[in-house]
């Protein structure tokens, strides 16, 4: 079986060959380490022709494992050039291309990350400090067209070249997450009952029914990149009404976080192992938020970190 850099040459070499006389000898491919968070390299080709400016990104670890599934080089390389036909005539990627503020003011959202894994990050994006260790920074999102939800994470240079002032952008960003996407709760303590969208519930007129629920999840409503939602403006002072008490944030992934109310604590050593067991069962490396636990006072209505033992030492 071929290594994963065999693999991309001979897809290269399979592609070249497949395509008609003329368009090979104009088509140009290039691998590429794509830089993501939690400051992951991707392996990837890019595609372009005669110059052009229209270059797609695939990636080529979901291309490797359906090779290793038993499918052939020669039939993913026709699935590279059906993606790559796409992406052209696609309706949204005109759009998508299009990064100036007016195209993109409604698809700003925020995504929290950590600190410690994706310094090489934060050199290069605008951010804005979360906890001690966590970070939010903004990204524009699009889930319109036929290439499916489609995002990059606002650089430095992006938003010098368009002009994006940070401070709107975030305050950009809150909105939009609220209004499109708002954060959720559910009970997870044996039971499937669940609770109305955040959004009702930071509504003045929608009252406390005076339960409290042992554990929590909170997430956004799609449940993706959802962790980011405990730092929209009020969410964290709505959760400890919820949890009737200050709350322990338990990292899940970066689409959902555990929230656990302070009188129900296994305690702290507890806490720090059930977070080391939890990002050791991510399937997917890149769901992983961070090791780091935050405390909410509900008396000081502020946030701690927690450091895991080996961000202690």
């Amino acid at each position: 079986m071929l290594s994963k850099s065999q693999f991309t040459d001979r897809l290269i070499e399979e592609i070249k060959t497949s395509v008609p006389s003329k368009m090979a000898g104009i088509l140009e491919i290039r691998k590429l380490k794509v830089p993501k968070v939690n400051d992951l390299k991707l392996d990837a080709i890019s595609i372009s022709t005669g110059g052009s400016e229209m270059a797609p990104t695939i990636y080529i670890d979901e291309l490797y494992d359906g090779y290793r599934g038993g499918m052939t080089i020669k039939r993913l390389a026709r699935e590279v050039m059906e993606i790559y036909n796409r992406s052209l005539f696609s309706r949204g990627r005109e759009e998508f291309l299009d990064m100036s503020f007016d195209k993109v003011k409604d698809k700003f959202y925020v995504r929290l990350i950590d600190d410690k894994n994706n310094r090489n990050l934060l050199r290069d994006v605008p951010s804005r400090k979360a906890a001690d260790g966590l970070s939010l920074v903004c990204e524009v999102r699009n889930s319109d067209g036929e290439l499916g939800m489609w995002s990059t994470v606002v650089t430095n240079e992006l938003a010098g070249a368009e002009g994006y002032d940070k401070e709107t952008i975030f305050e950009l960003a809150f909105e939009n997450g609220m209004k499109n996407d708002p954060p959720y709760m559910r009970y997870i303590a044996g039971s499937d009952e669940e609770i109305a969208d955040m959004e009702d519930m930071m509504d003045p007129n929608v009252k406390d029914d005076g339960i409290h629920r042992p554990i929590f999840i909170l997430s956004s409503r799609s449940r993706i990149l959802g962790a980011a939602v405990l730092f929209y403006p009020g969410v964290a002072e709505r959760v400890a009404e919820r949890a009737g008490d200050s709350y322990y944030v338990i990292p899940c992934s970066r689409h959902e976080l555990a929230i656990i109310p302070d009188y129900l604590s296994p305690g702290r050593n507890v806490l720090r192992d059930m977070v080391k067991e939890v990002n050791k069962g991510l399937a997917d490396q890149r769901e992983f938020l961070t090791d780091i636990i935050l405390y909410y006072d509900i008396d000081k209505k502020e946030f701690v970190s927690i450091m895991s033992d080996c961000d202690k030492n």
